[in-house]
């Protein structure tokens, strides 16, 4: 992994000096709906899966926005990382994984809805492994603001908090956390496009 991280400081460098875009759409929603962006339609069941897969890999997402961001997101963020050349086998996710759920030490179950997110943040991780893939995950983020309907209950995706969480994650990364070992895509769990408080019904584990 150690090239990877090398490669991940490049990527600061890039990410950081993208320019945040314009307002985002508000929301409007549909009854049951999270979230829409494009073809994609998220309903609040779906929300509370995701939320719950944190909880199976032994950990808690800090509200609704991380999992409905990606859900939004994961499927496009994956399919660029198989163009770009890093495309994630299932023996890989398994053992991503697992070795998560290990290193929380709190229990878990590779649930095929972990197995989901672990997919989305290997992914993740790996386009910022390059300043192409880095400009993707930016490009995604500005795409999403202009694209995602979400009910008003979860806010606005905006493009200025992605930026804000990815930069967390990137900064946490950067500073070394050597005990994460091939777990450095963690702390892209955080990964947020929505800033508002999370609806009270949606558990986060």
């Amino acid at each position: 992994m150690t090239l990877l991280r090398r490669r991940i400081v490049g990527a600061v460098a890039v990410f950081a000096t993208l320019a945040l875009s314009a307002c985002a759409v508000p929301g409007q929603g549909e009854p049951g709906v999270a979230a829409t962006y494009g073809d994609r339609v998220v309903t609040n069941q779906q929300v509370l899966d995701m939320s719950q897969a944190y909880a199976d890999l032994g950990t808690a997402s800090s509200g609704a926005g991380e999992p409905l961001t990606m859900l939004l997101l994961g499927p496009d963020l994956v399919a660029a990382a198989e163009k770009l050349g890093t495309p994630i086998s299932d023996t890989k996710l398994q053992t991503a994984a697992q070795e998560w759920i290990a290193y929380n030490k709190n229990g878990g179950t590779a649930t095929p809805e972990a197995l989901e997110l672990v997919h989305y943040l290997l992914a993740f991780y790996y386009l910022l492994t390059s300043p192409e893939g880095a400009t993707v995950l930016n490009q995604a983020g500005i795409d999403a603001e202009a694209g995602v309907v979400a009910s008003p209950r979860y806010g606005s995706f905006t493009h200025a908090q992605y930026v804000k969480t990815v930069n967390s994650g990137l900064n946490d990364v950067v500073a070394g956390k050597a005990s994460l070992g091939d777990l450095l895509f963690v702390p892209f769990k955080q990964t947020s496009g929505f800033a508002g408080a999370s609806p009270t019904w949606v558990s986060v584990g």
